[in-house]
């Protein structure tokens, strides 16, 4: 009792063109012509719609926690001047070299740096060909605190292009071109 059936014309046809497989190459080399490079096209069809409310679903809001205590946040400042010069005598010869000295005119500042960068409203993906385009907003807020605190807050919208190609190991990379674009009306 056999598990497979085939139609009785269908084994010639495999043995066929096993066998051209098999010798092709062959008779290729036997020529010495160089083999043909093979081309696959693969389409791919995906609803943007889904994939949008996927990344949607998947990118938390709260992108990094920022908390750097004891950060330096102001440089100690110097002043370059010139000293009072070095003298020496030699016999009768009086000879100096001018000094300088460094002042400190600002001292170094330590502050705790806190904050956050958050989504700022949805992630829109759209397509055009063979390219991804992906719209990011995002805000931040940071805070210092050295005695008297201050807070900023900046916001931004990353713009990504992403081509996805197929590399010759058969893996998948991207080709990515992101900018960005800082809105006017900062909160």
């Amino acid at each position: 009792m056999h598990k497979h059936t085939y139609l009785m014309g269908v084994r010639p046809y495999i043995f066929m063109l096993v066998s051209f497989m098999l010798l092709s190459p062959t008779i290729v080399m036997a020529s010495n012509k160089p083999l043909p490079n093979s081309v696959i096209t693969v389409p791919i069809e995906v609803d943007l719609k889904v994939l949008e409310n996927h990344l949607n679903t998947l990118v938390p809001n709260l992108l990094a926690e920022i908390e750097e205590l004891n950060k330096v946040c102001v440089e100690a400042q110097y002043l370059k001047t010139k000293g009072i010069p070095k003298c020496r005598m030699d016999g009768y010869k009086i000879s100096c070299k001018d000094r300088t000295i460094k002042i400190k005119t600002i001292p170094q500042i330590n502050c705790d740096v806190r904050g956050w960068v958050k989504r700022d409203g949805r992630i829109l993906l759209s397509g055009q060909g063979k390219t991804l385009h992906f719209t990011f907003p995002i805000k931040a807020q940071v805070s210092t605190e050295i005695g008297i605190s201050g807070i900023a807050h900046a916001s931004a919208v990353l713009h990504i292009q992403a081509t996805p190609k197929i590399n010759q190991d058969w893996s998948i990379s991207l080709d990515i071109t992101p900018h960005f674009v800082y809105p006017s009306n900062l909160q």
